[in-house]
C-alpha cells in the first residue's frame, strides 16, 4: 500500500508522498532525448526531421523510438537525436527536467487512464488533452531549429510489428479499442477507489442524502435519482457478475433477482426500472450498448460522463436508438462467406455404419477358387483308450482345430472380425460374449 502521510490540509502532500512512493528506479535507456537534449515521453508529440509530427508510442534499444505519425497513422521508428520533442503527454512544453518526467511515470503507472501513446487509448488524459505543438519549452526558451545534413536514408524504418492499413487522418477512422477492464475485479478495485469517472457532464445539485435539492430542475432530478441507484461500492457486485465484451458495462445480479447493466467506470446504472430475468438478457444488452453508434454515425466513446452520451437524464429512448443505429450499421457491414453445405445423407438402400438393418443382411457368398485334385483318404488314425476327447498334444487332422483347447484359444483371441457395418458398440458387446461364451464351456468334444 503507497505510504501517504497523516498532515496534509488541502491533501497536495499527501498525494506528492503516494507518487514518489510508488516510483521506479530511473533507467535512461527507457527515456532517450531528443536532438535538443530534452526528454522524449511516451504519449508525447514530436516533430521529424523530414517533416510532419508524430506521437510517441514507446523507446527502443540503441537510442530509437517507435511513433505513429498524427497524419495517415503510420508506424515507423527514428533515431531520437533527430527528432525534436513539441509537447508532453500532459500538453504542457518539453522539458530536460528528470524530477517532471519521473512524475509523469509514476501518474501513468498509478491511473490506467493516462495515455500511452496508442491511437487506441487516450491520446494523452482522457481524451481531452491538447496536442497542439509548442515553440518554446518549460524554460521559456526556444526549441530550435534542425541542423546539420540529418539522418542517413535507412535511418527511418517501418514498424516491424503488425501493419495496419494507413488512415488519411488519425480521427477519421475508428480505431480498434483496448478493453480498459479486463475483468469484474478490476472494476470492484476502480469502484472502491477514489478516481471513478464523472456519470454526468454536469453533475446535479443535491442535498447530503444524494436526493436533487428542491425546486430542482426535472433534468436534475433524474440525475440524481440514477445516481441513487448506480454502483457505488465494490461489494456491491456479486461473484457472478460479468463483464460486457468491451469491458466498458457489467451485469450485476440485485437483491430482488433482476439483472442490471452498469457503467464500469463511473458506475451508472444504464436500465433502471427495467431489469432483465436472466443473465443472459442482460449481458446481450451490454454487448449492444458496447456497438452503439451517436447520431453522426460514430461508435460512442464510453469513457467519462455516459450518461450525456446517451440522454439517459430524459429516459432510455435515446439510448434505444443508439442500438438501433449500431445494429444497422452492423448488418451493412460484408457479412463472412457461408460455409460448404454439409454432405447430404446417403440413400436408404447404401449401407451406414450403425445401420441395423444393413447388418442383418448377410454378406454375399465369395466364389472358392479352384482346388486341386485331392489325394486318397488316409486310413482313419487308430482310436486312444482315453474315454474322452482328444489329447491337448493332438495334431490338427484334416479340420482347422485339432483340439477343444485350440478352439476356446480362438474364442478367446480372435472372437469375431470387425464387420463393416457394426459400431465400436456393438463390437465390443459381441466380444464379451463370445469371451463368456469360452470360459463357461464345459464337457466340450470335437465332432468328427
Amino acid at each position: 500500500m503507497p505510504y501517504r502521510l497523516a498532515v496534509s490540509p488541502a491533501g497536495d502532500l499527501g498525494r506528492d508522498a503516494e507518487v514518489k512512493a510508488v516510483r521506479r528506479p530511473w533507467n535512461p535507456a527507457l527515456h532517450p532525448r531528443d536532438s535538443k537534449g530534452r526528454f522524449i515521453e511516451t504519449g508525447g508529440i514530436l516533430k521529424l526531421w523530414m517533416g510532419g509530427f508524430a506521437r510517441v508510442l514507446r523507446a527502443l534499444p540503441n537510442q530509437r523510438v517507435l511513433v505513429e505519425d498524427v497524419k495517415g497513422g503510420r508506424r515507423h521508428s527514428v533515431s531520437a537525436k533527430w527528432v525534436t520533442m513539441v509537447a508532453r503527454p500532459d500538453g504542457s512544453r518539453p522539458t530536460k527536467d528528470q524530477k517532471k518526467v519521473e512524475a509523469e511515470d509514476a501518474r501513468r503507472t498509478a491511473d490506467p487512464r493516462r495515455g500511452t501513446g496508442d491511437d487506441a487509448d487516450d491520446h494523452g488524459d482522457q481524451g481531452d488533452t491538447p496536442d497542439k505543438p509548442h515553440d518554446r519549452d518549460d524554460e521559456d526558451q526556444p526549441l530550435g531549429q534542425d541542423d546539420g545534413d540529418g539522418p542517413p536514408d535507412d535511418d527511418d524504418q517501418d514498424d516491424p510489428g503488425p501493419k495496419r492499413q494507413a488512415k488519411p487522418d488519425a480521427d477519421a477512422a475508428e480505431a480498434p479499442r483496448v478493453p480498459r477492464f479486463t475483468n469484474v475485479n478490476a472494476v470492484r478495485d476502480h469502484w472502491d477507489s477514489n478516481r471513478r469517472d464523472s456519470k454526468w457532464v454536469r453533475e446535479p445539485r443535491t442535498d447530503n442524502s444524494g436526493r436533487a435539492v428542491r425546486n430542482a430542475l426535472p433534468v436534475d432530478k433524474a440525475k440524481a435519482r440514477l445516481n441513487m441507484y448506480s454502483g457505488r461500492r465494490g461489494d456491491d457486485l456479486v461473484s457472478t457478475a460479468q463483464l460486457s465484451s468491451g469491458g466498458n458495462f457489467v451485469v450485476n445480479k440485485s437483491g430482488a433477482g433482476k439483472w442490471y447493466v452498469y457503467h464500469s467506470g463511473s458506475g451508472l446504472i444504464m436500465n433502471d426500472k427495467a431489469g432483465f430475468g436472466s443473465k443472459r438478457d442482460a449481458l446481450g444488452f451490454a454487448n449492444e450498448l458496447e456497438d452503439a453508434r451517436s447520431r453522426d454515425g460514430k461508435l460512442i466513446d464510453w469513457r467519462g460522463a455516459p450518461g450525456d452520451k446517451v440522454q439517459l437524464y430524459d429516459g432510455p429512448d435515446e439510448m434505444h436508438a443508439a442500438i438501433a443505429r449500431g445494429r444497422e450499421h452492423n448488418a451493412a457491414k460484408p457479412q463472412p462467406a457461408a460455409r460448404p453445405a454439409r454432405a447430404q445423407r446417403p440413400a436408404v438402400d447404401q449401407p451406414m455404419f450403425g445401420d441395423d438393418q444393413a447388418d442383418t443382411t448377410p454378406p454375399a457368398p465369395k466364389p472358392e477358387p479352384a482346388r486341386a485334385a485331392e489325394p486318397p483318404a488316409a486310413p482313419p488314425a487308430q482310436e486312444k483308450p482315453t474315454g474322452g476327447g482328444q489329447d491337448d498334444g493332438a495334431e490338427e487332422s484334416g479340420g482347422k482345430f485339432g483340439t477343444v483347447e485350440k478352439v476356446l484359444e480362438h474364442w478367446r483371441t480372435d472372437p469375431a472380425s470387425y464387420r463393416l457395418k457394426e459400431t465400436r458398440a456393438e463390437s465390443e458387446r459381441r466380444k464379451a460374449n463370445a469371451y463368456r461364451r469360452a470360459d463357461n464351456l464345459q464337457d466340450a468334444q470335437l465332432a468328427g
